[in-house]
């Protein structure tokens, strides 16, 4: 299990210079409450659209900051035309289940039409599961999933191999010959089928996609502190004259992104 520091209150949130995790980002959804929306603030702007939910009650708060909860019986969120790289990229998600799957339930699901371009982070069981290409459970872990617990799972890969991290520590590896992946759809709370299926109750605070294969100290980087791709809040101030004297008193307007 991850520490994660509370997500930085910020509105609204942006990206911020010179991180060494903007290369390749080509998606970052940090979970802000966004009415009927998922935000994304890379330049991409690659938003998503709540789908069987109520923005009013699934937007909520955290130990770690502000999630949307799923339901697990039909709650998702799609995004369409998410282009990784086409021979290299990651994604991941942080993630902390509400009830123990049976079978595969989905976290964050990416598909083209075809079978081989399929990526997904999951929950089998109590384990957490990645799969790559046309096989459904290629990285099988051991690491459980406690519920109600916050983890952090990613998969990231390059034109023969895939790599499996949890909470910043390698659980997994596996050879594959990658066909291209061209744009597709990108659906967190459900398999990326064409009929949604597999629901998965919990709640997400995080997610992010690349075009690049993410180091082992990228893993450590983004399960040490995922907010610090985020601007931090700068507070406003001005100046007012003071109505007796010549003493200036500083007031505060409001807290902004810088």
């Amino acid at each position: 299990m991850a520490r994660f520091p509370r997500k930085p209150i910020i509105y609204p949130p942006r990206l911020r210079e010179g991180h060494p995790l903007r290369r390749g980002l080509v998606a970052l959804w940090p979970f802000n409450p966004s009415g009927g929306s998922l935000k994304d603030i890379s330049v991409f702007r690659k938003h998503g659209s709540l789908a069987n939910m109520d923005a009013s009650q699934d937007w909520i708060g955290s130990n770690i900051g502000s999630c949307l909860d799923f339901d697990g019986t039909d709650d998702r969120v799609d995004n369409s035309n998410i282009n990784m790289g086409r021979y290299a990229g990651a994604m991941c998600v942080i993630f902390s289940t509400v009830t123990t799957p049976v079978g595969d339930d989905y976290i964050m699901t990416h598909r083209t039409s075809g079978t081989n371009n399929r990526l997904y982070l999951s929950v089998y069981a109590n384990h957490a599961t990645f799969g790559f290409g046309d096989n459904w459970q290629a990285i099988k872990t051991n690491i459980t999933v406690t519920n109600g617990l916050w983890h952090l799972s990613l998969l990231t890969w390059n034109a023969t191999d895939a790599y499996a991290y949890v909470d910043g520590r390698a659980v997994g590896s596996y050879h594959y010959t990658l066909a291209a992946i061209p744009n597709g759809t990108m659906r967190f709370g459900s398999n990326s089928e064409a009929v949604p299926a597999d629901f998965w109750a919990g709640r997400i605070a995080f997610a992010a996609c690349f075009n690049r294969i993410l180091s082992p100290q990228d893993a450590s980087t983004l399960s040490v502190d995922p907010w610090g791709l985020i601007t931090p809040r700068r507070r406003s101030y001005f100046y007012v004259q003071a109505a007796a004297g010549n003493r200036r008193r500083r007031l505060l307007i409001c807290g902004r992104a810088a």
